[in-house]
């Protein structure tokens, strides 16, 4: 699955071979799709649902994670897979986007959620969690396109209309050259992956956000976005 992940942006922050097979030392047991994800893909986000630790990060911020777990056991609830002294175990791995936590202990993978008080097994690398935060429905609906971003040289634009109905913004963006396309009619969302400037076109109601790499040439899109009624926010 790692290797079927669509990269959007060409910059990618790969962390360096001696800090993974560092931090490599402080796991259970293997994790080898995290290390291609690793190799692969770098630090970013995933499909605008999770964040991958890096290693640096989780060799400079266990011991601050456990500090906390410890302080604030917050996983209590009738069923829950953890109990208070877990965090002497718990190595970090990643998070959703919400604060939904990945971490491993010596038996696998487990999720602390951000707003249940029941943590659950969700198994043994990567993959297992990638599927739990983005497609089981426990976190996120069902992601179907797997897509990465890094966080190298990146630039967000926002564009505002008077009015602006879901119809309009939906042909608006069907109509570019997408690598995916996804929409939420009922939240009045469309979103298209845009590979020539590295980046996407978000409407939600009569916001327009257009993310790109920072030098990406850009100035197609504004147009398009001002014939349509749209106007940069901080104007």
């Amino acid at each position: 699955m790692i290797d079927q992940i669509f990269a959007i942006t060409k910059k990618l922050d790969i962390p360096n071979p001696k800090v993974i097979e560092r931090v490599e030392s402080l796991f259970h047991a293997d994790l080898p799709q995290l290390r291609q994800y690793w190799k692969r893909l770098g630090v970013g986000t995933l499909s605008v649902a999770m964040r991958v630790y890096s290693p640096e990060r989780i060799e400079g911020e266990l011991e601050e994670f456990r500090r906390r777990w410890k302080e604030y056991f917050l996983w209590g609830g009738v069923g829950s897979a953890v109990e208070p002294g877990f965090e002497a175990d718990a190595i970090i791995i990643a998070d959703s986007l919400d604060g939904d936590e990945v971490i491993q202990l010596p038996d696998g993978l487990y999720l602390l959620p951000r707003h249940r008080d029941v943590a659950v097994r969700i198994g043994d690398d990567l993959v297992d969690a990638i599927r739990y935060i983005c497609s089981s429905g426990q976190i996120y609906t069902d992601i179907q396109f797997f897509w990465f971003e890094s966080w190298v040289d990146r630039l967000s634009r926002e564009f505002l209309a008077d009015q602006l109905d879901f119809a309009t913004a939906r042909d608006f963006v069907n109509a570019l050259p997408a690598a995916y396309y996804q929409e939420e009619p009922e939240d009045n969302y469309v979103s298209a992956l845009l590979p020539d400037i590295e980046g996407s076109l978000t409407f939600i109601g009569a916001q327009a956000i257009l993310h790109s790499d920072r030098y990406a040439d850009v100035a197609e899109y504004v147009a398009a976005l001002k014939e349509l009624g749209c106007r940069p926010a901080s104007s």
